[in-house]
């Protein structure tokens, strides 16, 4: 293949616009009058020339000659794309069934009064926090904080033996959401080994059809022809300008670099024969649309036994261990632990905002 020497005649175009002696205004995007673009069309017609010929005796010889071997890789890697993609899908519907399995309507109405339990311990993790933090730091330890937390003591845990009948509704709730947990982990296509097998080769052999096709050559071919096509389209519109010069000097070398790419495409090729020989029975030991779905349905179906057996369980509990419990004093004992936290985060920004105006006075002088 010849490569003209564009960057030359771009000086040459220079040149016929610079002692051209017609109007001046003319001379740029367009190269101006009918002569110019007479003397362009001499200047370009041996590029497009020579692009079209190397389009027919190089890009189009390569595409034509391995057509049947990149229709081949196509269908190959996008039938395990498509599956893969499927999978996928299922995958996020189980995972997410499994994480909200705890947030259903039936499940949430089985733990309010385990859940009652955990807001109160939850209130009274915070007051401890913020009561080792305050012993833990001096600056903190004063002696209107220290009397707070004396005092809040008491209101925190107010009430205990209220919240005491509470306490087996949420042992249980845990005792049940750790025995689901563990089974709904278990309820997974990795425990089918089989079918994981055929997740694994769908996987590596997408990629490997993707990456042939990255290296065969077949997308670089197809994006020059394309480029060529355009390029000669604008030249025809009169589209000439220094970027169409520039796009010439752009698409002979990438040609240049396809003629010499080819010449060492031989073990590319290669590599391609055998993963279609390897995978020419895809459609047989690949899994069906109808197999994957048929496995995924179950996994949900299963998923939803499970979760279903365990509300149950609580359920059956609920309905065996009764206790009355007041309202009106677990809602005052909310209120009460809410003030008492509220109050100490107070007083501790206070003297944290003490201590830094003390700092920037320090500072100041």
């Amino acid at each position: 293949m010849r490569i003209l020497p564009i960057t030359s005649n771009i000086q040459t175009v220079y040149n016929l616009n610079k002692n051209y002696t017609g109007n001046k205004t003319a001379i740029n995007p367009s190269f101006g009058s009918k002569d110019r673009f007479q003397k362009s069309d001499e200047l370009l017609n041996p590029q497009i020339n020579q692009i079209k010929n190397d389009i027919q005796n190089i890009v189009e010889p390569f595409l034509e000659e391995n057509k049947t071997r990149f229709i081949m890789l196509g269908k190959i890697g996008y039938d395990s794309q498509e599956k893969l993609k499927l999978i996928k899908d299922y995958e996020t519907r189980l995972m997410q069934k499994k994480f909200n399995a705890a947030q259903n309507e039936t499940f949430k109405n089985l733990t309010q009064n385990a859940l009652l339990y955990e807001k109160y311990e939850n209130n009274i993790k915070e007051f401890e926090r913020t009561a080792q933090f305050v012993q833990s730091h001096k600056m903190y330890s004063t002696d209107k904080i220290l009397n707070a937390i004396e005092n809040g003591r008491k209101k925190i845990y107010r009430d205990s033996e209220e919240f005491e009948k509470l306490k087996p509704y949420y042992d249980k709730f845990q005792e049940v959401k750790t025995n689901m947990d563990k089974e709904l982990v278990n309820i997974s296509s990795k425990n089918i080994p089989e079918f994981s097998k055929q997740i694994k080769n769908l996987d590596e052999q997408n990629k490997t059809a993707v990456l042939l096709f990255l290296i065969s050559g077949y997308t670089d071919a197809n994006d020059i022809k394309r480029e060529a096509q355009q390029l000669i389209s604008d030249c025809k519109n009169h589209k000439i300008s220094y970027d169409i010069l520039k796009r010439f000097e752009k698409i002979n070398y990438k040609l240049q670099q396809f003629e010499e790419s080819t010449a060492n495409k031989n073990s590319v090729i290669d590599s391609i024969d055998k993963f279609i020989e390897e995978n020419k029975d895809y459609k047989k030991t690949n899994p069906t649309e109808n197999e994957i779905c048929k496995i995924y349905e179950k996994l949900l179906a299963d998923t939803d036994k499970t979760i279903s057996k365990y509300s149950n369980e609580l359920l059956e509990y609920n309905q065996s261990y009764k206790t009355k419990i007041s309202p009106r004093i677990i809602d005052r004992t909310y209120k009460s632990q809410a003030k008492v936290n509220k109050q100490l985060n107070e007083l501790i920004l206070l003297e944290k905002e003490k201590f830094y105006r003390q700092q920037n006075s320090e500072f100041d002088n």
